[in-house]
């Protein structure tokens, strides 16, 4: 995902990364937002990806940062059996509208969902509708969960 607008993005590789300058830093986006969803070159694949990140406090100060890569296929798989429970077609999407994970056959995973502004929705951090769509943010992640009228 790109940090700055969490677009999934597929990366691979090229010869020489992570340069040897790079190896000691405790995560490959020093960019990243907490609990934020971005890019990473570190799993090495032409697969989407998520970065997901948090901070970590130990009695109250700031102690580090804790984050895992994620394939988005893992990620889909996991959200799943919510998204199937859930009383209409259902899906997530970070702020540009691109799909993380879907129970929607019209919503494919790595597509992009257009209208709504899902910015908005994150920013206001409360539920709201577009055209028979219900929108809720996620909390402590930058995603938007969409549930269509049946």
């Amino acid at each position: 995902m790109n940090a700055e607008t969490s677009t999934p993005t597929r990366r691979t590789c090229r010869p020489g990364w992570p340069p040897r300058a790079a190896a000691p830093r405790p995560w490959t986006s020093p960019h990243c937002a907490p609990a934020s969803i971005c890019a990473s070159p570190a799993l090495c694949s032409d697969e989407y990806s998520l970065t997901l990140s948090a901070p970590v406090e130990m009695e109250g100060r700031f102690a580090g940062v804790a984050a895992a890569d994620v394939y988005l296929r893992h990620f889909e798989a996991a959200v799943m059996p919510m998204l199937r429970r859930l009383p209409g077609p259902a899906h997530l999407v970070n702020a540009r509208g691109r799909v993380t994970a879907s129970a929607d056959p019209a919503h494919l995973a790595g597509s992009l969902t257009k209208g709504p502004d899902f910015a908005a929705v994150l920013e206001r951090a409360r539920p709201a509708r577009y055209r028979g769509l219900r929108m809720v943010p996620c909390r402590d992640i930058p995603l938007v969960l969409v549930i269509s009228a049946r």
